[in-house]
């Protein structure tokens, strides 16, 4: 995820902000596994949450990051998982308050483990870091607005364009290429969210032909940009 990489163990949770591309890597390629999915509004959170209880805690920025790995495990999050997949389905008489409830009490379970950890003084990670990944990463961050080359990233590092694509798809699983033109469409996305029409936020995310932007970004979401401002107006 971005600059880091996690070893997963069975259980584990990673939340992970909208705005970080991640991507998952199997050790063992014929491996079986499973991976569960929830998505939190973040309206959600502040609508239950109260003046004792902040259930945003858990994404908290810390050290510039707003992405946490949990070392929990398979008996802790295993029984939230099967309540909910029982009550996301159930047509039964209350089934969906019993959701609500059961996914709010996930949610403070999370921010309670978070919480332990962080009182624990438990650094919020078992990744490895990559610094031609992250000087790379940080360089692509600070000119979204500019149109970035490989050879560029290469030349700030002293390093070849061939050593820099190797470690970085090796570390991220995509192509510096790939993930300076994600990276650009979630800034391009995030600049239609406030507001901006489709031609300045194509200009913002510094790309120079409008064509391939609108196909680009339809590629990546499903969407076109004007469905998307439709879709959030």
């Amino acid at each position: 995820m971005e600059d880091r990489v996690y070893h997963m163990q069975p259980g584990n949770i990673l939340l992970i902000h909208h705005h970080d591309i991640h991507h998952m890597m199997l050790t063992l390629p014929a491996a079986r596994y499973e991976r569960v999915f929830c998505y939190f509004d973040e309206s959600y959170l502040h609508r239950y949450s109260s003046a004792k209880t902040d259930l945003t805690l858990c994404f908290s920025r810390i050290n510039n990051r707003q992405s946490h790995f949990l070392p929990t495990s398979l008996p802790e999050v295993q029984p939230f998982v099967q309540d909910l997949q029982k009550y996301s389905t159930s047509e039964e008489y209350g089934s969906d308050l019993r959701y609500t409830q059961c996914f709010n009490e996930f949610l403070l379970f999370l921010n309670q483990r978070f919480l332990a950890l962080q009182k624990e003084n438990t650094p919020l990670t078992n990744s490895k870091e990559n610094p031609v990944v992250r000087h790379a990463i940080h360089y692509i961050q600070d000119h979204l607005s500019e149109p970035v080359k490989v050879e560029t990233l290469a030349k700030a590092q002293f390093i070849s364009r061939e050593h820099l694509t190797r470690e970085f798809k090796r570390h991220t699983g995509f192509s510096p290429h790939a993930y300076i033109q994600k990276r650009k469409l979630l800034y391009a996305k995030e600049r239609l969210l406030e507001g901006a029409t489709i031609t300045i936020a194509c200009n913002d995310a510094g790309f120079t032909n409008y064509s391939h932007f609108i196909k680009a970004f339809k590629k990546e979401f499903e969407l076109t940009p004007r469905q998307f401002q439709q879709q959030n107006l």
